[in-house]
């Protein structure tokens, strides 16, 4: 069993902090991912693709990609989404987090970039 501190999602949260982003593990029944709450209800989730699809905690050595998703009203999952990252097949865990973080910083509220 991976430590929590070594986790892709743990690491993930860590860089998300380190640009003033405040990542939550969360899940929909059995699909981890971290939820980075954007403003006006809506919601960017992040989980693993590749190997690791519908995941967040395992070795970053195991990494294949980031997939990012921003959901208006993640509350009320019609399906209704847009993929703003897809890093399938990325096995640079560094690389791959920085370009799903700076993915990310567009949907944040102007007061958060």
């Amino acid at each position: 069993m991976t430590s929590s501190q070594h986790t892709a999602e743990y690491l993930l949260i860590q860089a998300l902090a380190r640009e003033g982003i405040t990542g939550t593990p969360d899940s929909t029944a059995s699909n981890p991912y971290v939820r980075i709450d954007v403003g006006d209800g809506a919601a960017i989730w992040v989980s693993g693709t590749g190997w690791h699809e519908n995941e967040t905690e395992y070795p970053p050595t195991e990494h294949d990609g980031w997939l990012a998703c921003h959901y208006p009203d993640p509350e009320n999952d019609t399906g209704d989404f847009t993929v703003i990252h897809n890093g399938s097949g990325t096995t640079d865990f560094a690389v791959d987090t920085a370009a799903v973080v700076a993915a990310i910083r567009p949907y944040l509220p102007a007061a958060d970039h």
